[in-house]
């Protein structure tokens, strides 16, 4: 049997402004994203519930800024 190599996958997450459809429907903004804490939030009404959810990434990147 051989050993395989291990391999480490950092994942970069970049959010993306509203499109032009988004923004002239005034849809919600339920992404936001913390490029210091290096995490996701995602804020959704489902059945009448709020849920929030927080993601945690290797780097995060707001749209404005060069990878």
């Amino acid at each position: 049997m051989s050993k395989e190599k291990a391999v480490n996958v950092q994942v970069l997450l970049r959010c993306r402004p509203f499109n032009e459809d988004e923004l002239r429907s005034n849809a919600p903004q339920v992404v936001t994203c913390n490029e210091y804490q290096r995490e996701v939030a995602v804020s959704q009404h489902i059945a009448g519930k709020q849920i929030d959810r927080v993601f945690t990434f290797d780097k995060v990147r707001r749209s404005s800024s060069s990878v």
